[in-house]
């Protein structure tokens, strides 16, 4: 699967110019922090889902809409102090992770409104499908990377015609 996910990467910098750069250094976040962002959302959307307790995803949506809007996702910002400097990581687009966390943030907050307006079966659907992304991105496929890349591409197709 990483191979997947790395030919759709590189499709999207193609599509999009090549590596965008802020002085000398690339717009990664290191494999792992992503991993941990997603295996807390996952395990928060259980928790959520065992105890019956709507709220508790007001969690990941908070910092999901932190990271969408303001890049600032504090999971990966507390992770990323623990995270071994010395070994070199995988490394993930941050443009693309912005993406991801404006969906998943559109997908539970999404979730909570439907809750709140006595929708609990729309909420639940809500909360399998960013769950299930979510344990997608930690074994390796990007369903979100997927999307990006076909509405690039549809941006891109539309460009030439």
């Amino acid at each position: 699967m990483y191979h997947l996910n790395h030919i759709i990467h590189t499709l999207i910098l193609r599509i999009e110019g090549g590596y965008k750069m802020s002085g000398h250094e690339t717009l990664t976040i290191p494999q792992p922090l992503v991993r941990l962002n997603n295996w807390i959302t996952i395990i928060l959307i259980a928790a959520a889902w065992i105890t019956q307790l709507p709220l508790l995803i007001l969690i990941p949506t908070v910092y999901f809409a932190l990271g969408a809007f303001l890049g600032k996702n504090p999971i990966m910002i507390i992770g990323k102090m623990f995270l071994n400097k010395e070994k070199k990581h995988i490394m993930e687009d941050r443009d693309q992770l912005k993406f991801n966390s404006l969906l998943a943030f559109i997908m539970l907050a999404m979730a909570l409104f439907f809750y709140y307006i006595g929708l609990p079966i729309v909420y639940y659907v809500f909360i399998a499908m960013c769950a299930g992304a979510n344990l997608g991105s930690a074994f390796g496929y990007c369903i979100g990377c997927f999307i990006r890349f076909q509405w690039k591409k549809y941006q891109y197709n539309k460009s030439i015609s």
